[in-house]
């Protein structure tokens, strides 16, 4: 069906790769156990690192890893970024923090992401992905500041009054039953293993149909360029003296994942299936 705000319109209405291979498609959504708070810790970092150095990453070439931003990547010059006041002592809390999350065995419940490039899961093979959360269903307007920058709504979805035909994404086919799907646009290179492709369930409760979810190359484009345009608007935000050093206490306050369901562990099945429902996330950070 054609989006009316957008104007999308899918193709056949399933996707059902070969059972057979272990490598994955760009635009895949697979399931991967990995925190939603790492990307905007990366982001965190990285943005610390312009503003201290007044050089802003290229776009065309930044590359986040669950690391760290690549050291290679080219630069340019900020005219005011060097100017802007932070406060250096949320540098440990920020390194702190994100060293706890990558040093556990496991980091999360396993979570859907999308993948940016074809991967084929081994043991140095760390995919770059972007994040999928339902955040427990609140508001996107109750979550942290960062949360509100970056998180896209996938069709459909309840928040996406007012949303422009450029605001919002669509898997295909469309996931059922959830209509609580954001997509963290902040893509990162994960420490993490992908575990498989996210499956829907079938009528029978269980995932023995192999349909699942993807990005097609409209949406892989639109993703990017939405992207670029929302790290641009974080970086003249940060450019406000105080703008970054309240977004990190905010984030960094426990307080956000406190309400209902947020902690709960998502729904498992037994053995190797998928953690979860057909859901696009588990309600683990």
């Amino acid at each position: 069906m054609r989006c009316e705000i957008c104007s999308y319109e899918p193709g056949p209405n399933e996707y059902i790769p070969a059972a057979t291979t272990r490598k994955f498609a760009a635009g895949d959504i697979c399931r991967i156990a990995e925190s939603v708070r790492v990307p905007f810790l990366l982001l965190f970092q990285q943005t610390r690192r312009e503003l201290a150095t007044g050089k802003v990453a290229s776009q065309s070439t930044m590359h986040t890893s669950a690391g760290g931003t690549s050291q290679s990547q080219s630069t340019f010059d900020s005219p005011t970024a060097s100017r802007t006041s932070i406060n250096p002592r949320q540098n440990k809390a920020i390194d702190r923090s994100l060293l706890s999350i990558q040093s556990r065995e496991t980091a999360a419940y396993l979570r859907p992401c999308v993948l940016l490039a074809g991967h084929r899961p081994g043991r140095n093979a760390h995919p770059r992905v972007c994040l999928c959360a339902t955040f427990g269903r609140k508001a996107m307007e109750s979550l942290p500041r960062a949360f509100q920058c970056f998180c896209v709504p996938i069709f459909p979805n309840t928040g996406m009054e007012g949303t422009s035909a450029d605001g919002h994404l669509h898997a295909f086919p469309e996931w059922p039953g959830d209509k609580a799907a954001w997509l963290i646009a902040y893509p990162f290179v994960s420490k993490r293993q992908v575990d498989d492709r996210w499956y829907h369930r079938n009528e029978s409760g269980t995932f023995s149909d192999q349909k699942c979810s993807r990005l097609d190359s409209t949406q892989r484009g639109k993703l990017e360029k939405i992207r670029e345009s929302l790290l641009d608007d974080w970086r003249v935000q940060c450019e406000t003296p105080g703008f970054l050093d309240a977004c990190e206490t905010e984030f960094l306050s426990n307080e956000w994942r406190k309400h209902e369901g947020w902690n709960k562990p998502a729904d498992s099945a037994a053995g190797s299936e998928q953690h979860g429902s057909d859901q696009l996330s588990s309600t683990q950070t």
